[in-house]
């Protein structure tokens, strides 16, 4: 499954595509201002994005 989410780090804005069968994530323009992990919530989950291009669910979602 694949889902697209608003992305922002520090003054940098984007949009990134989860791609939940592989844990990766990808953004159509590479983002190296950008400070990770970026954290990100998507229905009531916390994930971080990570720099080499995976992501995970963390603890700390919302309620």
């Amino acid at each position: 499954m694949k889902q697209s989410v608003d992305v922002r780090s520090g003054e940098v804005e984007f949009e990134a595509e989860l791609d939940f069968d592989t844990s990766t994530w990808s953004a159509e323009q590479a983002q190296p201002e950008a400070e990770f992990p970026v954290p990100i919530h998507l229905a009531g989950k916390r994930y971080e994005l990570y720099s080499d291009g995976t992501f995970a669910e963390v603890e700390g979602g919302i309620g």
